[in-house]
């Protein structure tokens, strides 16, 4: 099987998948697309990852988010015993236990005041960028959390993130019109004319907008795929695609993001303190 076949097949079964789900869930609304990215996205992940819709919090109390966490649940196991599959509660999920976080979005619009645009959706993923990037960093020199080489035994890549649990949000969306009175769908070209001409300006690692167009890292100096990560030396670059292939993608930069991130241990110290403390 060539790389290309494999990118097709995952995304006929992710495309499949959803497709089986709509007929249970009305995919124009907000929530309900996320309950059933949840679904598919959860029948693609290793073990050690889970996902859930909700929050993520840190020490001190600040939540961010409000759509869909991919977590590691080895370590963390939500605090309200959900079960497998159930997506209808909210979750608060630790910053150090997140692997990846999606805004997802049913319809999003490039023209608008309305609080399903793409500018809010960016910023909305942004505030959740920068909460998740305030944890304890465990760097490449780490073997194990307690335990690092001499930094000067350790060579790392410019084109990889410095540090081995760096935040991972994107954006995934079913389809994209110009404004909220809009009919019609815009195409991938349209998608990539309209968002060339506003001049679009974010940090993301990964947007996935419909089923034909997605925006994925790339190395300015060669132009080339190297990691799913948003880095110095890279720019978003925003693309169609063919045979619907998007989502197939988006799961693989996720697949491959939640293979390279090494999450650094919740303080739970801290965690203690908190429920004892006057």
């Amino acid at each position: 099987m060539s790389y290309r076949s494999l990118i097709e097949n995952i995304s006929v079964l992710f495309n499949s998948r959803l497709n089986e789900i709509s007929v249970h869930y009305n995919l124009e609304y907000g929530n309900e697309f996320e309950v059933a990215l949840c679904h598919v996205i959860s029948s693609f992940l290793p073990k050690k990852a889970g996902v859930c819709r909700g929050f993520v919090v840190d020490s001190e109390g600040n939540k961010v988010g409000d759509d869909i966490i991919i977590y590691d649940k080895s370590s963390y196991n939500t605090l309200r015993g959900i079960r497998d599959g159930d997506f209808s509660l909210k979750q608060q999920i630790p910053i150090e236990a997140v692997y990846a976080y999606i805004e997802a979005k049913s319809t999003v619009y490039l023209e608008s005041d309305n609080r399903n645009t793409l500018q809010k959706a960016l910023k909305q993923q942004s505030q959740v960028r920068e909460l998740i990037g305030k944890r304890t960093r465990r760097e490449i020199s780490d073997i194990t959390p307690y335990l690092s080489l001499p930094q000067q035994l350790v060579q790392s890549s410019s084109e990889w993130p410095n540090y081995k649990n760096p935040p991972f949000t994107s954006i995934w969306t079913r389809q994209v019109k110009k404004t909220p009175s809009s009919n019609d769908v815009l195409s991938a070209d349209e998608i990539v004319s309209s968002l060339d001409r506003m001049g679009c300006d974010y940090l993301i690692d990964l947007l996935v907008l419909g089923e034909d167009c997605i925006s994925i890292p790339i190395v300015k100096s060669t132009r080339n795929y190297s990691g799913p990560f948003y880095t110095n030396g890279k720019y978003p670059h925003l693309s169609t695609v063919n045979y619907g292939t998007s989502y197939g993608l988006g799961m693989v930069s996720i697949l491959q993001a939640i293979d390279w991130i090494e999450l650094s241990a919740i303080d739970w110290n801290k965690v203690v303190f908190g429920a004892i403390k006057d």
